[in-house]
This record gives structure tokens, C-alpha cells and sequence, in this order.
């Protein structure tokens, strides 16, 4: 039974956030950014009025009247409501783009469910993925031997595991442990034999630890950062290559953040290697696919990521009938797929890929593309809750195809 008030700590909110929190004028702005809000219409929704319930809470420590007295609790009940709309969002940093200020709206909704998690108020259905990822090391309940078993399942014939190596493939949790998704794994290990990189896969990868910072424990984030990062400066490795969005936003712009040091190791998401790969004629293509191809930025890789063009490169050397999706780059619209969304509200994750697929149908393509397997996911499920006849790969999946080695 949780107590009637609950006092909080806010200690991981930098100046620098603060200073963010008061500048937020309330406009509402962001509000025609914001996919949750636009498939919702719930006020409570819109990020300016939910860094209200940040601002509540620094309030209740750092106002004037609890620094001359003393912190203030926050009753359960409120706690409990702030944590029931903090987790309605998918984390993909488009209320950032829509702010004029340049608010990072984003950060703080990390902080804020950093105090909800560490008072108590973690929403049921992450509880279990929490459990997970501590006792398996990845959010699935799979156990960590099942890692590898999308090799034998895709018939992936050579599989370096070296203990030194130019090149390290981090697969992610999701294209290892989910049955949809292991052919980016394949694709993505096919083309790195077939140009001959001197790869290998880390024997003992964790879940990058994206998952925890959506949960809110920063603690967990940084102790499996630190893992990975070990194992891999211990292979000698010159870079990382990894297919997943949110692996590539941790490895490359978060490790440095959270370990506090930059990694000896260059970090590549699988399209820019790509792009090199084509630049450098080590990838060519006999022919191009036929049907019209469109692309759906993922928000972890163009706007949280910076990589916008290289997938574009790839994919106009990959067909001559390439098409873009309203509302793409960095204003790219989310699937849905991100922040649990889907554990916490799946009507509402199907209601935003649902419009990302008609985005899709407008541009009358055939053939819908994108660079992340939640991504993928996502947008084959709201593909079959539209009755959509648009086909989804990942790019990988597609290169390969084209290049005839899967």
C-alpha cells in the first residue's frame, strides 16, 4: 500500500533544464507536432501542458517555500495521474521541432519519468519488461542464450564470432529475439559477408539501454552502456555497425553522455555504411526494383539520430522511382512504435501508424521502406489495421533482396 504523500527527488534535472522548464510559455505550439496529441485531441496530451506536471513536482522541492522549509509531498493520487499520461507518448522528439523556443520537451519527459520510476510509480506493464531486462538483459523475457538463435533460424551460414575484429554488428534486441524482424539480422550479416568486412558479433551483448531510459532508470542505462561499450573497445574494434534506430542513438550520441567519455570506436547505423558501400563500388546493383519505393524516416535515426540523406543515396542508386512521404527528414511523423506506447496504449500506437500508412498510400508506393525493426513492426501492424496492401522492409532487407544474396 503506498503512502497517502510521496516525497520526490529531482536531483538528476540539470540547470540547463530548469532554465528549459520556466522558459516554456505555455503556447501550446508544439501541440500541432505532437502524433499523440494529433491522433488523441486530449489537452493532456499537448508536451507544454505535460512540463506542467514537471514543473509541479520541482516545485515541491525547489520553490521558495520548500528551501526555506522543507520539501513538500506529493499525494499518491496526483503521482499516479502524472505517471498515467508521462507514459502516453512515444518519446520521439517532434514536440522539440514544434517548439519555438527550441525547448528540449524531450529531455524533461525523460527526467519526468526518471522521478515517477524512482518514487514507485512505474505504470504495471513495464513492470514485467523492467524485471527482464535485469535478469535477461533485454526487455523480451528471452533468455540470454536465445540471442544467437536467429542465425540457425535464418540459415545464416557464416557467422564470424572472432575475439578481435575491424567491425562489430550489434544486432539489437529486437531484430535477435523477434521472429519478424531476424531477417534484418540476416540481411544486415549477408551484406557484410559479401563485402568481405571483417566483422564480428559480440558474444555477450545486452540490450543497448534505450529501454531503461524510456523507463526511467538512468542507472541501469549507464551500467549496460558501460558493458557494451567494454566489450567492445576490447576487441580492438574500429566501429560498430548496427540496423536498429534506438541502438544507433545510444551507441553514438548517448554512450558518450552517460559513461562520460568518448568510446574509441566509430559508431555507424547499417544505412551509412551502406553509403559508403555504394560510394566505394563494393555494392552494385544489376538491376532496380521495379515497383515505387517510399521511405519512412524512423525518429530515432533522423531527428534524435542525424542520419536523414544516406538512406535517400541508397535508395535513389536502388530505384529510379523513388518517392517521399508528406512530412519526412527530421519533421518525420512517428510510427507510434516508440516510448512503450504500445504496452501502455496499443489503440493508440495502431491510430498513429495507421496515418503514417496512408502517408504511405498517398504517394502511391508499393513498396514501403524504413531503417528500424520497431519501425517495421509497427508499421505492418497498422498496415493490416488499415487493410493496407503496401509491402514493408527495412532498407537492409530490401538492398539484400536486390543484391540477390537472401
Amino acid at each position: 500500500m503506498k503512502s497517502e504523500r510521496v516525497t520526490v527527488s529531482i536531483d538528476e534535472l540539470t540547470a540547463t533544464q530548469v532554465i528549459e522548464l520556466e522558459t516554456c510559455v505555455r503556447c501550446g505550439a508544439c501541440a500541432n507536432s505532437c502524433p499523440v496529441y494529433l491522433e488523441d485531441k486530449n489537452v493532456l496530451a499537448i508536451p507544454a501542458l505535460k512540463l506542467n506536471e514537471l514543473r509541479y513536482l520541482v516545485n515541491k522541492e525547489r520553490s521558495i517555500l520548500s528551501i526555506i522549509f522543507r520539501p513538500r509531498p506529493v499525494k499518491a493520487e496526483r503521482l499516479e495521474e502524472i505517471s498515467k499520461q508521462s507514459y502516453r507518448c512515444t518519446l520521439c522528439g517532434r514536440c522539440m521541432t514544434g517548439c519555438v523556443f527550441g525547448i528540449q520537451n524531450r529531455e524533461l519527459r525523460e527526467v519526468l519519468r526518471s522521478i515517477l520510476y524512482r518514487s514507485g510509480y512505474l505504470p504495471t506493464p513495464l513492470k514485467k519488461i523492467a524485471t527482464s531486462l535485469s535478469e535477461k538483459m533485454n526487455p523480451f523475457e528471452a533468455n540470454a542464450e536465445k540471442r544467437l538463435r536467429w542465425i540457425e533460424q535464418t540459415g545464416l551460414k557464416e557467422v564470424p564470432i572472432k575475439e578481435r575484429a575491424d567491425t562489430v554488428f550489434f544486432v539489437g534486441c529486437s531484430s535477435a529475439f523477434l521472429e519478424l524482424n531476424q531477417r534484418i539480422a540476416f540481411a544486415t550479416a549477408s551484406i557484410l559477408n559479401h563485402v568481405k568486412e571483417n566483422w564480428t558479433l559480440l558474444g555477450d551483448e545486452w540490450c543497448c539501454g534505450n529501454p531503461w531510459i524510456a523507463i526511467g532508470d538512468q542507472r541501469k542505462a549507464q551500467e549496460f552502456a558501460r558493458h557494451n561499450t567494454y566489450l567492445i573497445e576490447s576487441m580492438g574494434a574500429k566501429r560498430v555497425i548496427t540496423s536498429c534506430a534506438a541502438c544507433y542513438k545510444m551507441l553514438k550520441w548517448k554512450y558518450p553522455q552517460i559513461i562520460r567519455h568518448q568510446p574509441r570506436f566509430e559508431v555507424l547505423h547499417f544505412t551509412e555504411f551502406l553509403s559508403r558501400c555504394i560510394r566505394d563500388g563494393q555494392i552494385q546493383f544489376s538491376e532496380k526494383v521495379r515497383g515505387r519505393v517510399t521511405y519512412h524516416d524512423p525518429c530515432e535515426l533522423s531527428r534524435l539520430g542525424g542520419v536523414v540523406e544516406e538512406p535517400r543515396y541508397v535508395l535513389k542508386r536502388l530505384t529510379d522511382k523513388f518517392l517521399e512521404m508528406p512530412e519526412n527528414r527530421m519533421d518525420t511523423y512517428c510510427c507510434g512504435g516508440g516510448g512503450f506506447l504500445k504496452e501502455i496504449d496499443d489503440e493508440l500506437r495502431l491510430k498513429i501508424g495507421t496515418t503514417r500508412i496512408k502517408h504511405a498510400e498517398k504517394t502511391q508506393a508499393e513498396i514501403l521502406t524504413s531503417a528500424c525493426p520497431t519501425c517495421k513492426i509497427t508499421l505492418i501492424d497498422a498496415a493490416k489495421e488499415a487493410r493496407s496492401d503496401v509491402k514493408i522492409l527495412d532498407l537492409a532487407e530490401l538492398v539484400a533482396e536486390q543484391m540477390r544474396i537472401i
